[in-house]
């Protein structure tokens, strides 16, 4: 990133440390920027221009769902990239390389990825629809 993109970058940190309130006062940058992927690169690309890419960033062969942009050259510029350690790489989504988490199991809380459907099995979907049941017929 240049100096252009850093200030802008200080500028959203800033921000969003304020809309924190007090208790974020001394976070560190890189604890303001976790989970803000999307949302600053949403802010980079209407800024700068740039095209926003979601996908995964790999270390040690874990790949973390992440957002970041590029630009008309395909260099990289992830504004909440101090959120990771380095020597990672970004690795674009496609279709079956990884599974993008989509949600919960309302269940019990287990993570749900592309795919999986809305439970994470036939024993917590089971136990849903009695929960469910249960409600109703109380009424």
């Amino acid at each position: 990133m240049d100096a252009v993109h850093i200030a802008f970058l200080a500028e959203l940190i800033t921000k969003r440390r304020n809309e924190l309130g007090s208790g974020w006062k001394a976070a560190s940058d890189s604890e303001i920027c976790r989970y803000q992927c999307l949302e600053f690169s949403k802010k980079f690309a209407e800024k700068f221009g740039l095209k926003v890419v979601p996908g995964f960033y790999e270390i040690n062969d874990y790949p973390h769902e992440h957002w970041w942009c590029v630009d008309d050259n395909g260099q990289v510029i992830d504004p909440t990239a101090t959120q990771f350690s380095k020597g990672g790489t970004y690795s674009p989504h496609s279709e079956g390389k990884h599974k993008a988490r989509i949600g919960a199991c309302p269940e019990c809380g287990t993570d749900l990825f592309e795919g999986d459907g809305d439970f994470c099995g036939e024993e917590c979907f089971d136990s849903y629809v009695r929960y469910c049941n249960s409600v109703i017929a109380c009424r």
